[in-house]
């Protein structure tokens, strides 16, 4: 009897827990929870085994089981064994990115800027923003009409206030230009705009500018009107959707090829795919507004529930914001998960699938995302796959990742121009295109071996020496 017929006769407790399959090393190669552990464990040892259940069969030496009262704390367990591990088998984020965020300080006196960089020092996060641009407005925005420092470290006291004081830029709490009071005003201020409360801003800042105009302060009514008119703005430009309400985050995927093939071995023929992958798209409603998509790659994607568990558990596990509720397009545990995500933010967050209605449209949106990018992840995969015939046929080692071409125009040996093209991981990069005028030929020669040995040698030079 093998190691896998023996593991398939236990009689495994029918009780919810973690199980960990371990390779001959006895290094865990998969990590899994389970309602009840028996039935899912008889699950792997029945027929119809899909491609990656066949793959860690093949490789499973021995199987470790924890069990949990409570199927919550079998979900607690398999995240931070997961993160502990990293077992080869489990699904992993492969988005590609790390999104920039918004960072409020913990300091007496907060800074405000872009990073990428979580430290857990009490500092609140807001984000992440998968397009540039979207932080970009913020900050601007942010840097134009609320006053606040801009000096890195610790503040140090000022005699005199600095140029940005002068420019309406910054409240000089250095100077004692203002109080603790007055600054954590601004950065309330800062806070309800980048949480999606612009509403409940505008209408603050619009009795400030009624306020100042009936005490005959036009200059700063006329400030706080140039204020209201840019949040505005931004808000407005950033409401794809409008949903009455709250915070939600609208979670649906879609299963389709991995993202690579995986070489040939005993257990797979060539060319097959470990597992069928699925691409995740996260849609973020804050304050009834649609303000940003985040979209992940999973390489691996096993039994439906016990895959989309993981990867909700692994997800929130990361952020530092969380909405009021996680809408999601296929069943869950959602007494668990709801606990889970509890426990994570301190606060309620529910966890459903909306059968009808507004919240089930967004859903139907959701997914609709995830098609359009596990659509454009498969050109992508065809691509490559073309860029590493062409490698193999011309004999160089891929990946095969820049591509440039010169040719040669002139008129009857006048004005010889070689123009090229460069084409970055088969994509044209037409910032890198150039125009070069040959000035090594003597006037109205025809030689376009010549002016071709030109172009080459000051393109090449030149992103040598940069």
């Amino acid at each position: 009897m093998n190691a896998l017929s023996d593991l398939a006769s236990h009689d495994y407790p029918d009780r919810p827990g973690v199980y960990i399959w371990k390779d001959a090393e006895s290094t865990p190669i998969y990590v899994g929870k389970a309602r009840s552990l028996r039935n899912r464990l008889r699950s792997y040892f029945a027929g119809g085994r899909d491609i990656k259940t066949r793959f860690l069969l093949e490789r499973a030496a021995d199987i470790e089981l924890i069990v949990t009262a409570t199927e919550y704390e079998a979900l607690l367990l398999e995240n931070n064994l997961i993160k502990r591990w990293r077992p080869k088998y489990n699904i992993t984020l492969k988005d590609g990115k790390t999104y920039p965020v918004i960072r409020i300080t913990a300091d007496e006196f907060p800074r405000v800027f872009r990073t990428r960089r979580i430290v857990f020092d009490g500092s609140e996060y807001f984000g992440p923003y998968p397009k540039p641009q979207q932080i970009d407005t913020y900050l601007r925005l942010i840097e134009k009409y609320f006053p606040l420092r801009r000096c890195r470290g610790p503040l140090k006291g000022r005699s005199a206030p600095c140029l940005n004081y002068h420019m309406g830029r910054c409240s000089a709490p250095c100077a004692l230009k203002i109080d603790r009071e007055g600054y954590a005003r601004i950065v309330d201020e800062v806070r309800a705009l980048l949480s999606g409360r612009s509403r409940e801003l505008v209408r603050e800042l619009k009795q400030k500018m009624k306020d100042t105009s009936e005490a005959l302060d036009f200059e700063r009514a006329a400030v706080l009107r140039d204020q209201v008119a840019a949040i505005e703005e931004v808000s407005e430009g950033q409401s794809v959707e409008r949903i009455e309400g709250g915070d939600w985050d609208y979670v649906a995927h879609v299963a389709g090829p991995a993202a690579a093939p995986v070489p040939a071995t005993e257990g797979a023929a060539a060319g097959e795919s470990a597992a069928e992958g699925a691409t995740v798209v996260v849609l973020q409603v804050r304050g009834g507004k649609l303000l940003g998509k985040e979209v992940f790659r999973i390489g691996e994607w096993g039994p439906e529930e016990e895959s989309f568990s993981q990867f909700l558990s692994d997800h929130y596990a990361g952020v530092r914001t969380f909405p009021e509720e996680v809408l999601v397009d296929s069943p869950v545990d959602e007494e668990s998960l709801s606990a889970y995500l509890r426990e994570l933010a301190g606060r309620p967050v529910a966890v459903r699938m909306p059968q009808r209605g507004r919240h089930a449209e967004m859903i139907a949106l959701a997914r609709e995302n995830a098609r359009e990018e596990l659509a454009r992840a498969a050109r992508s995969v065809e691509k490559d796959a073309a860029l590493e015939r062409l490698a193999r046929d011309l004999g160089l080692d891929p990946p095969l990742r820049r591509i440039e071409g010169f040719d040669v125009a002139h008129l009857e040996g006048q004005d010889t121009v070689a123009s090229m093209v460069s084409f970055l991981d088969g994509r044209p990069d037409r910032k890198q295109y150039r125009i070069f005028n040959i000035r090594s030929l003597r006037q109205g020669a025809v030689d376009d071996f010549e002016s071709i040995r030109e172009a080459v040698a000051r393109r090449y030079t030149r992103v040598l020496n940069e």
